[in-house]
């Protein structure tokens, strides 16, 4: 307790303990000159410097190979479409390019009727139907049909039959294509063929070079443009280069994943190059008389030991009266510290974690401060109460320790406060992981609904702060989940977790009582039963009691054979020996034995408790009376437990558990409830009347709940079962119906 106090003193008042005279934002009453030529750090400078350097550190973005399978399959889909697309629009080009340019082909199957029948009538000689809209394109297409009739009359002709399901065939593809909200351009059907075959077999291949090139998620699409056109394998064509730019822009997914921590080792390593030192010669004003004291200029006088830095005797006090007091506050606000070890925890606890705010204070941030790891971990031991109280008085006491802003400070004493009455003894690790989320998020929302209500920081830095103070509440968690099993070698406390590992029944010792002392454990497995449902109708540890149990008897398995419920049918050697004394001393081994072999196992200190506690200071009476009929002056304190008589509520419980068992299991299914409740009521007299309940904490009036939830456990556990009648009776009462044996198949030879 006197380092604890002594390490929260010097934490909470490290900054009184050389603290400056002269202080930011005061006048300077004379010109301070520097007193030697020096070279000194500019830390404000260096450290805006270094921010923008930071800041313009490009991110590192990492390939992520997962990304080609995705757009590989939308990119077949696409090819598919427009494959089908083309099959619509049919053949192109539809005549040789002998008979008529790719031009003229593509211009005749896409005018209108009316420009169509004008270019036929100017090629047979009938031009007094003069073109609606001439254009170069139908100028040069009329000039090659003109030739192509006076060339080839029949080829001429077998063109014009072509062309009335040539058109229809186009207009449907149109058609078709513009019923598409985010269709192909109308330069895909004027492909060749042969164009569009080779095209099929390049996308894949210009997809797969983007996609290891890298994709960000959000490029704009001039700039995926941009290097699809540069693809060695991209042709130069516009139609062809427009269609691979529409596959390309519709099938590629993001390949590139910004890689936080190469990009924040790149920022570390573009900052911590740069260092800005200030020159000053002997003799030079530094800040003339009258000014007010910047950041800047207190930090050169504070590198030059001119800020007058000297012990602050008055904040020292007070720092050491606020750490006096709020021990003080703490050691009567919680009951339940007992035992050295829970001191020892509390105090490691309290003290890393001031240590650790102030550190990461100054060294990173306030946002990570871990300040919910001290609910979190008192919690786990010592529940609610103690976490709260704890909790409470070192936020008190980091306040003063801590410079801080009420924006700053007020998410991470909210969220050390929803961890402390969160916490109330989980039973898993998993609602430990759930508290330290539920406090991250808790953090982030309080700090951004604060910031944008009262304080004025930009989005891109609200936003880094908020995740940073989620990332503290994650971490405040993470390290509880981490330092708890370190801490359990500490206290005397026991966390349910633990207590839960060690209920398993496949640990080392409790797999050894099962298989060296069966009768043992199955009575304590009754034991447990008896226990646990007293200890939750008391409000004790359930947790606690029911691990304790599990663990009270061990010492058994020494000498199994001596104890009753494990003969099973076999000589009891206690008639062999013949010596009651020996025997007594045999059956007070497996309470000593039993603790060598807990801590031998590293069974918890608290968990010892059990073993002797169980039995108190009680006779062994049928040894006793066996000893007095040799000798009626032998002395009880030799057939005695050597205890102690239980010291705790669980204990006690335990202790009447173990005396009832016996009694209620030898109750046959027929005995009334109130024989029963007579017959534990006599058992617990007798323990009540033998001193074994003075330290307990158990009054007459749980003594009476006890006896009730007993009696109801032996009800459930004894129900009556319905009496099925004999096969015979069953079939005929008269047994005429019984079926004769089935003949013996005879064996083969």
């Amino acid at each position: 307790m006197g380092g604890t106090f002594v390490c929260l003193v010097t934490v909470v008042g490290g900054r009184f303990f050389w603290e400056p005279r002269s202080r930011v934002g005061m006048p300077v009453p004379f010109d301070v000159r520097a007193p030697r030529d020096a070279e000194v750090l500019d830390r404000s400078t260096t450290a805006r410097q270094r921010e923008e350097a930071r800041n313009n550190a490009a991110p590192v973005f990492t390939v992520e190979e997962t990304a080609l399978t995705p757009s590989q399959d939308a990119l077949t889909g696409l090819l598919q479409g427009l494959e089908r697309l083309r099959v619509k629009a049919g053949p192109f080009p539809y005549v040789e390019v002998q008979v008529l340019s790719l031009n003229a082909q593509q211009f005749l199957r896409g005018c209108s009727e009316e420009v169509w029948q004008a270019l036929q009538a100017q090629a047979v000689g009938r031009p007094q139907q003069a073109l609606p809209l001439p254009s170069p394109l139908a100028t040069a297409a009329g000039a090659e049909l003109a030739a192509l009739y006076r060339r080839d009359a029949a080829a001429y002709a077998q063109l014009v039959a072509l062309m009335p399901r040539t058109r229809l065939q186009y207009r449907r593809a149109i058609a078709a294509l513009s019923q598409e909200s985010n269709g192909p351009p109308r330069e895909v059907l004027e492909i060749t063929d042969a164009q569009w075959q080779i095209d099929r077999q390049v996308a894949p291949l210009v997809l797969a070079d983007l996609l290891r090139g890298g994709v960000v998620a959000g490029l704009p699409p001039e700039a995926l443009a941009h290097r699809v056109d540069a693809h060695r394998l991209v042709p130069l064509a516009v139609p062809r280069r427009q269609v691979l730019r529409y596959l390309m822009q519709q099938s590629v997914y993001p390949s590139l994943r910004l890689d936080w921590l190469a990009t924040e080792r790149r920022r570390l390593q573009a900052a911590e190059g740069i260092t800005v030192t200030v020159a000053v010669r002997s003799g030079e004003v530094l800040v003339r008389a009258g000014q007010t004291l910047t950041q800047a200029q207190f930090d050169l006088l504070d590198a030059l030991g001119l800020t007058q830095r000297r012990p602050n005797g008055l904040g020292i006090a007070l720092a050491a009266g606020a750490v006096g007091i709020a021990v003080w506050a703490f050691v009567r606000g919680t009951r339940n510290l007992r035992q050295t070890g829970d001191v020892m925890a509390v105090c490691l606890t309290v003290t890393a974690v001031a240590i650790a705010a102030v550190g990461l204070r100054l060294q990173i941030g306030l946002a990570l401060v871990p300040l919910a790891v001290s609910g979190t971990v008192l919690g786990s031991f010592y529940g609610r109460r103690t976490a709260m109280v704890g909790t409470s008085l070192l936020t008190l006491l980091l306040a003063i320790a801590l410079e801080w802003t009420w924006i700053g400070y007020v998410p991470l004493v909210v969220g050390a406060a929803l961890a402390a009455a969160a916490c109330d003894r989980p039973s898993s690790r998993a609602q430990l992981a759930a508290i330290g989320l539920a406090v991250g998020v808790v953090q982030a929302v309080v700090f951004v609904v604060l910031t944008v209500l009262f304080g004025g920081l930009p989005m891109p830095e609200l936003l880094a702060l908020a995740w940073q103070y989620a990332l503290g509440g994650v971490l405040s968690s993470s390290v509880a989940l981490a330092v708890l099993p370190y801490l359990e070698h500490v206290a005397y406390a026991i966390t349910p977790i633990r207590l839960a590992e060690l209920a398993n029944l496949d640990r080392p010792l409790l797999r050894r009582l099962a298989t060296e002392a069966p009768g043992t454990f199955q009575h304590t497995l009754f034991v447990v039963n008896l226990a646990e449902a007293a200890a939750r109708e008391l409000g004790a540890d359930t947790a606690l009691v029911r691990t304790g149990t599990l663990y009270h008897d061990i010492g058994k398995t020494l000498q199994p054979e001596y104890f009753i419920e494990n003969q099973m049918g076999q000589p009891n050697p206690h008639d062999a020996l013949d010596d009651p004394w020996r025997s007594a001393q045999i059956i007070k081994e497996h309470v000593t034995g039993g603790l060598r072999l807990a801590q031998r196992y590293g069974l918890p200190e608290l968990l010892q408790t059990f073993i002797p506690e169980h039995q108190g200071t009680i006779a062994i009476s049928y040894f006793w009376h066996k000893a007095q009929q040799r000798d009626p002056e032998a002395r009880m304190e030799d057939f005695r437990y050597e205890g102690p008589a239980p010291q705790s509520r669980e204990t006690g419980v335990v202790m009447l558990a173990d005396a009832c068992e016996a009694a209620l299991r030898s109750l046959g299914t027929e005995v009334a409830i109130e024989e029963a409740r007579e017959t534990l009521w006599r058992i617990f007299q007798a323990r009540w009347q033998d001193g074994q309940l003075n330290d307990a904490g158990l009054s007459v009036g749980d003594l009476e709940r006890i006896a009730e939830v007993f009696v109801r456990v032996w009800q459930e556990r004894n129900h009556g079962r319905i009496k099925y009648p004999p096969l015979s009776q069953k079939l005929d009462p008269t047994g005429a119906a019984l079926p004769s044996p089935f003949p013996r198949s005879p064996l083969p030879h």
